[in-house]
């Protein structure tokens, strides 16, 4: 064996994160906005993240209504939006985007939010329903348990086949 080598470490500076959290829920109670996101992957973050931009807006005269940063261990948040049932903002516009030390990543994709009809509805948006339980690893555990036990029984009916012709 010879000599180690010398080794070298090298860093590199710090990007914007390269894409925003996605929104998966939104309520609305009263004049209160709670919105839930999934946390950016750690591949995304491009450095460090140092929270999440929360944004909402008027989507009729484009009005900020809340502009905020929140802790980067938080997926949800509660905005309080005062008067919003009274339908002074019929339609807003909820958007997050994530940050670390080289600025704010690009936001979500806009969620749009009729006040109106979701204040007489109940007011549950799940904006992505392949996030509901029962999909992703637990339909892949289910298929695959499945299928180990179409093929168990197809190995037990072959030995009693091959036992049955000798």
């Amino acid at each position: 064996m010879g000599m180690p080598s010398a080794s070298s470490t090298a860093s590199t500076h710090e990007d914007l994160p390269s894409t925003g959290p996605t929104i998966h829920n939104v309520t609305v109670l009263e004049d209160n906005v709670s919105i839930y996101w999934l946390a950016l992957d750690q591949r995304d973050c491009n450095g460090v993240l140092e929270g999440y931009k929360l944004l909402i807006t008027s989507t009729i005269d484009k009005k900020e209504l809340a502009n905020l940063v929140v802790s980067p261990s938080d997926t949800s948040y509660t905005v309080n939006l005062p008067n919003l049932h009274t339908g002074q903002y019929p339609s807003l516009t909820v958007e997050i985007a994530a940050i670390n030390k080289a600025g704010t990543g690009p936001f979500s994709k806009p969620v749009n939010l009729d006040i109106d009809i979701l204040l007489s509805e109940g007011s549950l948006i799940n904006m992505d329903s392949n996030l509901a339980y029962g999909t992703d690893a637990t339909n892949v555990w289910v298929g695959a348990l499945v299928g180990s036990l179409a093929l168990f029984v197809i190995c037990i009916g072959l030995v009693f086949l091959i036992r049955k012709r000798k």
